[in-house]
């Protein structure tokens, strides 16, 4: 079947005659409805400075941290930290890890700008999962490094113990408040992983 659409003047006049009808919305959050996604929300920041660092390295280090997440294991949407390479296109891998130390998920990011900033990396797809209370490792991919800064100031959202001094890296984490798909088999292959990681 083909259907003709009415022109702008058609609309117009039919919106107008329509004015007077009476509707009644509701509103309910998004959390709340049912099969529906949340939105993403930040579930633990420490980028406050001032900032302090190693000197580059290969193993940028590792930091663990408790974050709000609602569950024990949700999506990655974003991810934000303090530091750099040192050389233009080189790449850095984020390794994460459950409590127990074992691997949950990881991604890789290649830098087209050396230097140390605040970067802020969009996830795209629901492949990178992160643990509620877990470690982040950041590492140079084949010989690159950087740094990843560390700060005195406590985190806004969440906690982390500090490993060096006071000193705690800088982050911050932006994930889906819903259940990563296959964390249990995720977890299954990660105990695999870790073992062989020690």
């Amino acid at each position: 079947m083909n259907f003709a659409l009415p022109s702008v003047a058609l609309l117009a006049a039919s919106l107008s005659a329509s004015a007077s009808v009476i509707t009644t919305a509701t509103y309910a959050p998004l959390d709340s409805m049912p099969g529906g996604l949340a939105d993403s929300a930040i579930t633990y920041s420490s980028m406050g400075g001032p900032y302090a660092a190693f000197p580059a390295s290969a193993a940028l280090g590792v930091a663990n941290y408790g974050s709000i997440m609602t569950y024990d294991f949700e999506q990655l949407t974003s991810f934000r930290f303090v530091g750099g390479v040192t050389t233009v296109n080189s790449t850095l891998a984020f390794n994460f890890y459950d409590s127990a130390e074992n691997a949950v998920s990881s991604f890789s990011t290649t830098f087209a700008q050396a230097g140390n900033y605040i970067w802020t990396i969009t996830i795209d797809g629901d492949a990178v999962i992160a643990a509620k209370n877990g470690f982040l490792e950041i590492t140079g991919v084949d010989g690159a490094t950087g740094k990843w800064f560390l700060g005195t100031t406590a985190p806004t959202i969440g906690t982390q113990v500090p490993v060096t001094g006071a000193y705690t890296h800088r982050f911050e984490l932006t994930t889906n408040a819903v259940p990563a798909p296959g964390a249990i088999a995720l977890l299954g292959l990660a105990g695999l992983v870790g073992k062989r990681r020690r």
